[in-house]
């Protein structure tokens, strides 16, 4: 398990939901919209997790996810344990949090979608992220707008002092970081996205496009 930084009153946390169903399968491209429960192995290593979080005391006062279950499963076994040491956390589901759209790419293996759309495939693949274009499904500009939505949302709500995480998805998260760290190609190029690691998100201007 890795954090980073989990220090600090009022800083919001990203971390990803923790492994699915669907996250298990070999050569599979990514959920996306397919809305699968957690898996017993996520489960248990959300649980640990979920202790390094509430390690943080009572700064964590929300937790927002998705309306996808695996991120709103995840979200409540982390508000479990912050309680559990005493300290009320409550849950906030933003349908925006939703993974990326990735339209024709659902459901097919890597090397599908590296057959059939092999232009869009390379950008994901490459880490390109403002050149995501996936067929019938989201594109970066959609992304940005939506990202940029989410996170003043959250920024408003989230009340001085208070600590927050947001429980997204692999390529959410990616293209939020994206926007928040353009210099930092740690964060948001690599494709393998963990699911146990706490990014502190401090308060930073959205990259200008």
């Amino acid at each position: 398990m890795r954090t980073k930084n989990p220090r600090g009153s009022n800083e919001i946390y990203l971390t990803r939901h923790a492994k699915a169903e669907h996250n298990i399968k070999e050569g599979f491209f990514a959920g996306g919209r397919t809305d699968t429960r957690l898996s017993d192995t996520g489960k248990k290593e959300v649980v640990e997790l979920a202790r390094q979080i509430a390690k943080l005391g009572n700064s964590i006062k929300t937790i927002f996810c998705s309306q996808l279950v695996r991120s709103r499963e995840t979200a409540e076994i982390i508000a479990r344990e912050i309680r559990r040491n005493g300290f009320p956390a409550k849950i906030i589901e933003i349908s925006g949090l939703n993974e990326v759209n990735v339209g024709e790419f659902t459901g097919k293996s890597g090397e599908a979608v590296k057959r059939l759309y092999p232009k869009e495939a390379a950008s994901f693949y490459e880490g390109n992220i403002s050149n995501w274009n996936f067929p019938k499904g989201e594109n970066f500009e959609k992304l940005c707008k939506r990202a940029k939505t989410v996170f003043a949302y959250i920024k408003k709500t989230v009340r001085p002092h208070e600590g927050a995480i947001i429980v997204g998805h692999a390529m959410f998260n990616r293209t939020l970081l994206y926007l928040l760290y353009p210099k930092r190609k740690n964060l948001w190029q690599p494709i393998i996205y963990p699911h146990n690691t706490l990014i502190p998100i401090k308060e930073k201007l959205f990259k200008q496009k």
